[in-house]
């Protein structure tokens, strides 16, 4: 077990990846981000890293992908997962 691990920021994982959803993706991005102004703008820095608010965006990408069977679904299921970092410098 790594005791290094710090939980990640849901807020910040959700913005990544609806900046870095296709175009066409317009329902996908929107759910994402009314998901992030209406409910996660009132949570606090603690509530931002739990698993029952990540549960709550982990529905959304279900909605959206049930299969990573194009490559931008890969892409955003690692980023998710975290398996791929968020750069430090977005803009």
């Amino acid at each position: 077990m790594n005791m290094d691990y710090q939980p990640r920021n849901v807020a910040v994982v959700a913005c990544y990846i609806a900046s870095i959803l296709p175009k066409q993706q317009t329902n996908f991005k929107e759910e994402i981000m009314e998901y992030v102004l209406k409910d996660l703008a009132y949570k606090s820095p603690e509530l931002l890293r739990d698993p029952l608010t990540w549960s709550i965006f982990e529905t959304i990408m279900h909605r959206y992908i049930q299969e990573p069977d194009e490559d931008w679904k890969k892409q955003i299921i690692d980023v998710y997962l975290g398996k791929t970092e968020i750069p430090t410098n977005v803009s």
